[in-house]
């Protein structure tokens, strides 16, 4: 055999990996493999968009890397060729080319309760006039500024997001205060890069606002219809100048993601 090629299927959420040699042309590749010497290969995989990034370890060139994909199903064929002395290990961490992996990743939406949105915030909902302050209520942090409470009018833009944010010196209040439920997408403040492998997905039903703590991540409110909402929000005067902290995705195997709902 003069060439290798492996196979990646992501098709479920264990990647299996096979490997097979083959004698002629690595596919769609112009350059024969010349190199029988054996392949150390590692493999991260992102299954939300099928995002597929190929580390390959050996002293040899990496020739192409391509993707089938459909839909459901998505196979990696990475065809390489003996690189010489000259290569003594190649790292390649790709976001393979093609139309599959520019598209948008899925995030599913849950609704929300106070158990499930603990590591992000709080919720909150209607209470009896007359109750004490307790450790139910919403824990604000207001000290690093002047408080601002206004109502945000915002347009809609969908369910989809390029871009997450966190305010890491104040806690954030939102709520709709219209009767329509909004999405929001978040992730733990000791999150250092936000993905779909960390981020999740709620939906915030009309009547319950939220308070996010201290450097949560999040994406919203985000909402399909109507053409627009208004938001009750809390934060600093200056939250959006000084304490906008903001990550692209544009930057990372996934470039969009969209919540579903």
């Amino acid at each position: 055999a003069d060439c290798v090629l492996l196979a990646m299927s992501t098709s479920s959420a264990s990647a299996s990996l096979r490997r097979k040699n083959f004698s002629g042309r690595a596919r769609e590749s112009s350059e024969r493999c010349r190199d029988p010497r054996p392949l150390s290969v590692s493999v991260s995989v992102s299954f939300r968009n099928r995002a597929v990034a190929v580390s390959l370890l050996r002293r040899s060139s990496l020739v192409h890397a391509r993707l089938d994909s459909y839909k459901n199903a998505s196979t990696v064929g990475v065809g390489v060729v003996g690189g010489g002395e000259g290569v003594r290990a190649t790292h390649v961490r790709k976001a393979l080319e093609t139309d599959e992996m520019s598209s948008t990743s899925e995030l599913k939406a849950i609704d929300i309760s106070a158990e499930n949105f603990s590591p992000f915030g709080q919720i909150i909902g209607p209470q009896d006039d007359g109750k004490h302050f307790d450790s139910s209520d919403a824990q604000l942090v207001l000290d690093q500024g002047i408080p601002r409470f206004y109502i945000m009018r915002l347009d809609r833009r969908g369910l989809s997001f390029k871009t997450i944010v966190h305010h890491a010196k104040v806690t954030q209040c939102l709520g709709s205060t219209q009767g329509e439920a909004w999405y929001m997408a978040v992730a733990s403040e000791d999150v250092k890069t936000p993905s779909g492998e960390n981020m999740q997905a709620f939906r915030i039903p009309p009547g319950v606002y939220i308070k996010l703590h201290c450097g949560t991540w999040h994406a919203g409110p985000l909402f399909d219809s109507p053409d627009q909402l208004d938001f009750a929000n809390l934060e600093l005067s200056d939250t959006n100048d000084t304490d906008f902290n903001c990550f692209h995705f544009k930057d990372t195997a996934t470039p969009e993601y969209h919540i579903v709902p």
